[in-house]
Parts: structure tokens; sequence; C-alpha cells
């Protein structure tokens, strides 16, 4: 199994929390979904980070990089998510209907990949 195809199903564990984040109307349940990401991202990090690498140094700075990918995914994710519910109050308010709700959540993700493309490239 490749690291892409790894990747797809924690992407799908982590789709329904974005949603959850970005399209909830009360703005106590993307803080909280916000914090809660953060802290498991967070717990993740650290639990991973920590342990020793018991392969030789290249195997060892292979698995490091997929965890951080793995990390960056799901920080992503969670930005993206904040960006979204954060846009539509701004641009609609709280009483937004469900087009642009799913318009943000939809060009959130894109406007910060774009972003990433340009720093990074």
């Amino acid at each position: 199994m490749s690291f892409v195809e790894a990747l797809i199903p924690f992407a799908l564990i982590l789709l329904p929390g974005f949603a959850v984040i970005a399209l909830a109307r009360p703005l106590w349940v993307p803080v909280a979904g916000v914090i809660l990401g953060a802290s498991l991202l967070t717990a993740l990090a650290l639990g991973t980070m920590g342990q020793p690498c018991t392969s030789d140094a290249a195997g060892c700075g292979m698995a490091r990089g997929y965890e951080v990918l793995a990390l960056m995914l799901g920080v992503f994710i969670l930005v993206a998510a904040a960006l979204a519910a954060l846009g539509w109050r701004l641009a609609a308010g709280r009483e937004a209907g469900l087009g642009p709700r799913l318009l943000a959540m939809i060009l959130a993700p894109l406007g910060l990949a774009a972003l990433a493309a340009v720093v990074f490239l």
C-alpha cells in the first residue's frame, strides 16, 4: 500500500469533522471542534514524534516525513474548516442559508491550497 492510499482513510475520517466545523450554525460547535481537533493533532504529533526510531537513518527520515505529511493533512483540514466557518459568518451573517455555507466550505480549502501553492512553490 502506498502512502497516498494510506492517507485516503485518514482524510475520510477527517471530512465529517470538517463538515461539522464548517457548517454548524451555533458558534460553540466550530469553536469546540477546532479545540478538539487541535488537541487531538497535538497528541498525535507528540505521540508519533516522541517514539525512538528503530531503523536506519534513511528509513527513520522517511517515516518521520510520512508522519509529518499526515499531520499536515489534518492541520490543513482543520484550518480550512475554521476559515469556512469564519468566512460564511462574515459574508452572510449568522442566519445564512445552506448555499453560502456550502460555498464557503468549497472555497476555503481551495483558497488555502492556492495560498500554499504560492508560498511553497
